[in-house]
């Protein structure tokens, strides 16, 4: 890669020049471009400019990706992200005038150090999460987190940078099917393309990979090819060093984010929970909110909320969570439940919820419906101990096995939860989880499930497994399923209007 760069660069706007920026020395390079520290002669102000030739956008895709990024990076503001002030063009090239970091890459750091203390990983980590849930909040995928696009600043401050891989969904549910990315850190989807394609998980299985070598010093694995890496990814058989030591929490850290399915992972924010990164908010006498940022949803209008369309490509033919057996004491004190993933919750009368996840280790706890963080709380919590004692008797009541004590699991699962319950005048008891799905127990001994995004909705008998899913726009008028889907929808809609 060729790049002529004068030693000032000026941007002119109609034939008069604005600003000029002397070359200090070139900072870094990728695949098409490089990136030089320069100082602005009239503010004195230093910047990063990225530099890249004209030449190249004869090349594919070239120019399509530097738009990508100008257009994604100019929307952004956030600490952790890499600043985009300003971008122009010469006679010879294009530039990206962006924020100047004083540090290094991490790919820097770990080549001079080796690697680096857990208690570091955690900090640099924990803010690669928070650029993380701001991406992902904004439908942003970045699709190329590694060691060289992740820079520290001296005092400390993580910045995120080269976005020409992102991309920019228009709905939450969407997936993309490009084969891109650095190899070492490709997730087993983007390299399997038969996976249904892509979506946010990328970014947290690359984040696995990057702090698997923070802290060993070396990558899990070596690979030659892309078969290499997605046969070894598949085995999810991550083995750390035996030389170096390294806590229990951090090993289930990296463990959790490299599963070889993408659901099986956490997302962004269920990243905050794990006490490796946010070792307070497992403090059982701490109560430290940790950063769950799901917007709380509650339907304005119930009935055309169940049949909004969002994603007609969607085709999903199984349901993940749904509610296997149910404990009601709503006379004492609320209504528990079980998950088909062999969590634990319960919707007290007071609006205040709580899981307690399948392994029986971790307790999460919300005080009201309009709270979306959770206080992570331990099994022999005080503060809230009648409550903890409930949800603990529960799990006796409506698990083979009881609550036991199990220090050493933390491992992250989706945080699926029923958000609150109704029952109608008839007996008939509604279950609303916290991704807007909705199953109805019919006092009748059947249950109808309905899926929020994917439209469809299953009727079984109330101990069946629901598999057989039916489009909801497909159901005849006269069917079974649809009559149950109406009443479905009026107990929702009294639910409302209550």
């Amino acid at each position: 890669m060729h790049i002529s760069i004068p030693k000032t660069i000026v941007k002119y706007i109609d034939g008069k020049a604005i600003n000029t920026y002397s070359i200090i020395e070139e900072i870094g390079h990728g695949g098409f471009s490089k990136v030089f520290k320069a100082v602005c002669d009239e503010t004195k102000l230093l910047y990063a400019i990225k530099v890249t030739s004209l030449d190249e956008f004869s090349k594919d895709n070239i120019q399509s990706l530097y738009n990508k990024e100008i257009s994604i990076l100019s929307n952004l503001n956030h600490p952790n992200i890499i600043k985009l002030f300003d971008s122009f063009s010469d006679n010879y090239n294009n530039y990206i005038l962006q924020e100047y970091c004083d540090g290094h890459s991490l790919k820097h750091l770990i080549e001079k150090r080796g690697k680096i203390h857990e208690s570091e990983v955690s900090k640099i980590i924990n803010q690669v999460v928070e650029a993380l849930i701001y991406l992902h909040e904004n439908r942003i995928i970045h699709r190329d987190i590694k060691l060289d696009n992740i820079l520290l600043s001296s005092n400390g401050v993580v910045k995120l940078i080269d976005f020409g891989l992102s991309a920019q969904l228009t709905y939450d549910d969407e997936r993309r099917h490009t084969f891109c990315g650095t190899p070492l850190y490709l997730s087993p989807e983007v390299i399997c393309t038969s996976l249904n394609g892509h979506s946010y998980e990328v970014d947290i299985w690359a984040i696995g990979i990057t702090s698997f070598i923070l802290l060993t010093g070396h990558a899990p694995y070596e690979p030659s090819t892309t078969s290499d890496i997605y046969n070894l990814a598949k085995t999810s058989n991550i083995k750390f060093p035996s030389d170096i030591k390294l806590t229990f929490l951090a090993k289930d850290f990296v463990k959790s984010l490299l599963q070889f399915k993408p659901d099986n992972r956490p997302c962004a924010e269920e990243l905050k929970l794990h006490p490796f990164i946010n070792s307070q908010s497992y403090s059982p006498h701490s109560h430290k909110r940790v950063s769950v940022c799901h917007s709380p949803v509650f339907p304005e209008n119930p009935i055309s909320k169940f049949e909004e369309n969002t994603d007609p490509n969607k085709n999903s033919n199984k349901i993940s969570c749904f509610i296997t057996r149910y404990c009601d004491c709503s006379e004492k004190f609320g209504v528990g439940y079980k998950l088909s993933n062999g969590s634990i919750g319960v919707c007290f009368n007071d609006s205040s919820r709580m899981l307690m996840n399948e392994s029986c280790s971790q307790i999460y706890y919300w005080a009201g419906y309009q709270d979306m963080n959770p206080v992570l709380l331990s099994l022999d919590e005080t503060k809230d101990s009648k409550r903890v004692g409930i949800i603990k008797k529960l799990s006796q009541i409506l698990s083979k096995s009881p609550a036991k004590e199990q220090k050493t699991c933390y491992s992250l699962t989706k945080l699926s939860h029923v958000k609150y319950i109704f029952k109608s005048p008839n007996g008939d008891i509604m279950f609303r989880l916290d991704d807007r799905n909705v199953q109805v127990n019919f006092v009748d001994g059947k249950k109808l499930v309905v899926l929020y995004s994917e439209k469809k909705l299953a009727l079984t008998l109330s101990k069946s497994v629901p598999e057989t899913l039916i489009d909801i726009k497909d159901m005849s008028h006269s069917s079974e399923e649809y009559k149950r889907y109406q009443k479905a929808k009026a107990i929702l809609v009294e639910y409302t209007n209550n």
